[in-house]
């Protein structure tokens, strides 16, 4: 059994910048007297900040597990997908070169409405998913031109 889940270096760090957002957005909101325009924009973009990353975070959060041909993604806030192998129409690993070095990150897509995504800087299993689309599923793989 494969499972691919967020890793907890990953969540700490983002649970660590909302607390520091929210933290600051409720002391500016509480704290600094309302009377200039641009002491209400601290609060404000704070806030509003930490609450798009909230939901980022809430909505984003997957655990993929491939247990032999069932594979089943796992969310939050959405309803779980389960697919079976047969049912992938393509995958793709994506690499980005960047400053810190390479971003890598696989795309699965099973039909409509149903995706996982998986990097290896973010969740574990990266590299297990990845070795079995390259063994059960290789044809299907979508080639960069």
């Amino acid at each position: 059994m494969i499972q691919s889940r967020p890793k907890g270096t990953t969540l700490f760090s983002l649970i660590l910048f909302l607390i520091i957002a929210y933290g600051v957005g409720f002391w500016a909101w509480f704290s600094i007297p309302p009377s200039p325009a641009i002491w209400l924009a601290l609060p404000v973009f704070c806030l509003a900040t930490a609450l798009v990353i909230t939901l980022k975070v809430l909505l984003g959060y997957r655990v993929i597990s491939i247990n032999g041909d069932q594979w089943q993604v796992v969310r939050l806030l959405r309803q779980d997908q389960k697919f079976r192998g047969k049912e992938i129409e393509w995958w793709r690993e994506i690499e980005i070169k960047t400053a810190g070095g390479q971003y890598k990150q696989l795309q699965v897509h099973a039909g409509k409405g149903v995706d996982a995504k998986v990097s290896l800087q973010e969740h574990t299993g990266y590299e297990g998913i990845l070795k079995r689309l390259k063994t059960k599923h290789r044809h299907k793989e979508l080639k960069d031109i």
